[in-house]
């Protein structure tokens, strides 16, 4: 086991700011309790908080109890927080100390991978001041090693192993193929859009060549790929990747008025965002769709002058995160393209939700990107369902290539 732990360096800056947050990570999420802390919660004799946890830390049905999923928080019926949320403060904490809390709230909102014994530890941007200090640096996210700590209670996202005879060769070749996509995300010479296509044609390749059956070494791909774009090969030029206003506008408008429709909003900075969105865009409500095209087109523009342009090292930051803390490329099937698919869909859908909230507002600022994003997050992060329906209504549009995403993602 290494004795470091490997960090973007916002890291080293974050710290819980309690009662002064914005969005509490203690309201309207369910927060699990893992079997032998529930016990545990069960002999606490304190005088102050014995009762409460026994009748606010409920078990789950026996059918559906798991070890680290055995019992959740009771949430206040009136506010919608954890029942030991007192003046914004974790009663639990303040009582009885860091080390009686569930691994999920000590956890929060740090992610911890294990990879072939080397620890990752990064943010969720769910957490407003994680997301502050990630997408906020324009610069772009470094990466740093730091001692590595441990507590008792602290919750691992992942551990995985490249030694395994099963494990996909995304895993096999995790941190070359890492470092080679977050230096592409991270390449400035491209614009942003640019680049996701950059990063989806290299995952096209690098799937074409390990679906041979014997595994493949992967090593020369990815430096032939690195050369190419040192190289100014035809991926570089934009104009390689195609463009469509028009179904960028009907797909993104679709999923975003179903996020509405359907009722998907649990999270209230988020509500307040999308509803910006829609506002801005009602503006062309009963024209035709060339109207309503126009009408995109020319707001997409005043915002890409005013506020994309500028600041789109939040969304690089926003992408570079996501990778490091979900251990892309690696996943089930072991399909890297369908990854960088995913990544360019939410970057497509909250590009575009700027611009709807850029129309309303007739200006954006920084602090109303991080709270589109960090809302967003929060609001969808752990849905199923959410990327469950993106994926189904992506394929019914045969967005499942690479030539379809350029057409979401492309301006």
């Amino acid at each position: 086991m290494n004795n470091q732990s490997l960090q973007p360096e916002y890291m080293t800056r974050f710290q819980c700011i309690g009662a002064e947050c914005e969005d509490t990570c203690c309201a309207f999420w369910n927060v699990t309790v893992d079997k032998e802390t529930y016990h545990r919660y069960q002999s606490v004799k304190h005088p102050a908080l014995q009762k409460r946890l026994k009748d606010d830390v409920v078990p789950r049905r026996e059918s559906e109890r798991s070890k680290l999923n055995y019992a959740s928080m009771r949430l206040n019926s009136e506010t919608g927080a954890c029942s030991f949320l007192d003046h914004g403060l974790c009663a639990i904490q303040a009582e009885l100390g860091e080390s009686y809390l569930s691994p999920t709230c000590a956890t929060y909102p740090r992610r911890i991978n294990e990879i072939d014994g080397t620890q990752e530890v990064s943010a969720a941007l769910s957490c407003p001041e994680a997301a502050r200090l990630a997408l906020l640096e324009p610069r772009g996210i470094d990466f740093e090693y730091v001692p590595r700590q441990e507590a008792a209670n602290t919750q691992w996202n992942a551990r995985l192993t490249s030694q395994s005879a099963a494990a996909p060769v995304t895993l096999k070749y995790l941190w070359d193929l890492r470092v080679l996509a977050i230096e592409i995300i991270q390449n400035r010479q491209f614009g942003l859009s640019h680049r996701i296509m950059l990063l989806a044609a290299f995952a096209d390749l690098v799937d074409e060549a390990a679906s041979g059956q014997a595994a493949e070494d992967l090593t020369p791909l990815i430096e032939q790929f690195r050369n190419g774009l040192a190289a100014q090969s035809e991926l570089t030029i934009p104009q390689t990747f195609p463009v469509n206003h028009s179904f960028q506008l009907k797909l993104l408008n679709e999923l975003l008025v179903g996020i509405m429709n359907e009722n998907q909003i649990i999270n209230v900075r988020y509500r307040d965002c999308l509803m910006s969105y829609l506002r801005g865009m009602q503006q062309a409500e009963g024209l035709s769709f060339e109207r309503v095209l126009l009408f995109y087109e020319k707001v997409y523009r005043d915002c890409h002058d005013t506020f994309l342009n500028q600041h789109e090292y939040i969304m690089e930051n926003y992408i570079v995160n996501l990778m490091f803390s979900t251990l892309f490329p690696v996943s089930t099937d072991g399909k890297m393209f369908d990854q960088v698919l995913y990544i360019g869909i939410l970057y497509a859908l909250i590009r575009m939700q700027l611009v709807g909230m850029c129309a309303d507002q007739r200006k954006l600022t920084e602090e109303d990107a991080v709270r589109l994003i960090q809302s967003f997050t929060k609001n969808f992060d752990h849905s199923r369902h959410f990327k469950k329906e993106i994926v189904e209504v992506c394929k019914a549009e045969g967005v499942t290539a690479l030539g379809h995403l350029s057409l979401l993602v492309m301006y």
